[in-house]
C-alpha cells in the first residue's frame, strides 16, 4: 500500500515538473530573443537541474530495489539458525550410527571366532 501512495506521489510530483518546465521553456524562449548569453545560461541550469534530479532519483530507486525488507532478512536469519542446528543434529545421528556400526561389526566378529573355552580344554 505504501508502494501505491509513494507512487502516485512521484506521478504528481513528474506531472509538476513537467509544467514548470514548460513555463520555464517558455520564458527561457522570450529570454533568447532579448538578451541571448543570459537565456543559454538559465537553459544549462535547467539540464543540470534535470540531470542530478534523476540521477538522485535513480539512485534511490536502485538502493530501494537492492535492499530487501527487514522482514525477509530476519525470516532469512531464522532460517539459517534452524539449517545450522539441524547440521548438528545431523552430526550427532551420524555418530551415532557410526557407533552402532562398530557394536554390530564386534558381535558379528565374536560370532565367528570359534569359542575360546571349548578350545583350551576345559570346557564339556
Amino acid at each position: 500500500m505504501a508502494d501505491e501512495s509513494e507512487g502516485g506521489a512521484l506521478t504528481i510530483l513528474w506531472g509538476v515538473t513537467v509544467v514548470v518546465m514548460a513555463v520555464f521553456m517558455i520564458f527561457m524562449a522570450i529570454a533568447m530573443s532579448e538578451e541571448p548569453p543570459a537565456a543559454l545560461f538559465g537553459l544549462g541550469g535547467l539540464f543540470a537541474g534535470a540531470l542530478l534530479a534523476t540521477t538522485y532519483q535513480m539512485s534511490r530507486n536502485q538502493k530501494r530495489r537492492s535492499s530487501p525488507p527487514p522482514e525477509a532478512v530476519n525470516a532469512l536469519m531464522d532460517r539459517m539458525q534452524m539449517l545450522e542446528q539441524e547440521q548438528q543434529r545431523m552430526a550427532e545421528l551420524e555418530e551415532r550410527v557410526d557407533f552402532a556400526e562398530r557394536l554390530l561389526a564386534r558381535a558379528q566378529d565374536a560370532a565367528l571366532l570359534p569359542d575360546m573355552r571349548r578350545s583350551d580344554g576345559r570346557g564339556s
